[in-house]
């Protein structure tokens, strides 16, 4: 599929998205951040004086500590928690980027191992670009802070106040733009040290002209790839469904596993698939459909053989509510690496034709081998004869 570097490359976002090493990617961090947020939000229920089965019954595999009444340091282990997760995301993001950039170039050969391992030299501007932009937003509301202060003064406060009225004016408009900025920052961070090899100042000058050059195009753009998102993961999550339940109807015919399939795959549906979230992004009648995959049938009549299949099937359900999740997000990303493309087409930048070398240097770049070292040596011999 060739850009044409216009809105329409937007809509390829779903098919460039659809590859097994871009879902791995994501795959993985999801993995690895919601084993955290799992072991410390059972950690966190523990130590607010709830039992192992209590959790298990009430939360499952999808517990939020959150949602209780607990201690402080619960409270901290489920942010904690949280936050790494979303930093996981947040890095793949960057990998997932570099992969898709080296598909546009015509290398299709990248693993992800790979593009992780390039990331990796260069991840410090992703997370500080942001945090730069905020620092500048934290400075205007300390000066704004100040001159407030300074305006609290008899007699000379209110005049202090009006002869720097449009100080605070522009301020106000500056700070607007800045949280503008920095929600730009926030997205497009990892893209910009992907595709460009930016550092900290780089990545903030870049989210500031990109926020300045296209506030309306980002919102357009956006408006459409986030809708086709959640279209794309809804077709492949009912893809995932429905191949859920033609097991279920083909193996639990009565000539083979037949009610003791139910028995199973009820109990396993009912861990792995987070219902009480799909209620709140489905209408209620698609929730009533995903819903008839679970049999009602009470734990208490499973042998333990079964509870045992039931337990590894709900592992491999829950690996694919992961993998629905990974694709989602290799469709947003690509789809920001398309919207970026754009961005800098327009600017006069080809970032697909950039041959960014890394900036790291080793020993060997310094230090002089002993050949050359003798070569220099009888150059100046020659030079002082």
């Amino acid at each position: 599929m060739n850009l044409t570097n216009t809105l329409t490359d937007i809509f390829s976002a779903p098919r460039r998205a659809l590859s097994l090493t871009k879902i791995l990617i994501f795959f993985r961090a999801n993995l690895v951040g919601y084993s955290m947020y799992l072991f410390a939000n059972y950690l966190a229920l523990i130590l607010a004086g709830l039992s192992i089965k209590e959790i298990w019954i009430n939360e499952g595999v999808y517990p939020c500590a959150y949602s209780y009444n607990i201690p402080w340091y619960s409270t901290v282990l489920f942010w904690i928690s949280s936050i790494y997760w979303i930093l996981m995301i947040y890095g793949s993001i960057g990998v997932a980027a570099k992969h898709t950039i080296s598909e546009l170039k015509g290398d299709y050969f990248l693993s992800a191992n790979e593009a992780h391992e390039e990331v990796e030299k260069n991840w410090l501007p992703m997370v500080f670009g942001t945090i730069s932009i905020l620092l500048i937003l934290a400075f205007y509301i300390v000066m704004a802070s100040i001159f407030g202060l300074i305006s609290k003064i008899p007699y000379i406060g209110g005049l202090f106040f009006s002869l720097t009225y449009l100080i605070h004016v522009f301020g106000a408009i500056f700070a607007i733009f800045t949280i503008f900025a920095m929600l730009v920052s926030l997205v497009y961070s990892p893209i910009i040290v992907s595709s460009l090899d930016e550092d900290s100042m780089g990545t903030v000058f870049n989210a500031y002209m990109i926020a300045w050059r296209f506030p309306a195009q980002i919102i357009v753009y956006n408006s459409i790839l986030i809708p086709l998102v959640y279209v794309c993961m809804s077709l492949f999550a009912f893809i995932c469904l429905t191949g859920l339940k033609v097991i279920n109807l083909l193996f639990g015919s009565s000539l083979l596993l037949g009610q003791n399939l139910d028995k199973i795959t009820s109990t396993a549906f009912s861990k792995a698939l987070p219902f009480e979230v799909l209620k709140k992004i489905y209408p209620d009648n698609l929730s009533s459909l995903i819903n008839s995959f679970i049999v009602n049938i009470e734990t208490s009549t499973i042998s333990t053989s079964d509870l045992i299949c039931s337990i590894i099937i709900g592992v491999f359900t829950f690996f694919i509510v992961l993998i629905i999740i990974s694709y989602a997000l290799s469709i947003f990303s690509v789809g920001q690496i398309l919207i970026f493309n754009v961005f800098q087409k327009r600017i006069g930048v080809d970032f697909l034709k950039l041959n960014i070398q890394p900036s790291s240097f080793s020993d060997d770049d310094f230090n002089m081998t002993n050949d050359e070292a003798s070569l220099k040596g009888n150059k100046d011999e020659d030079l002082s004869n």
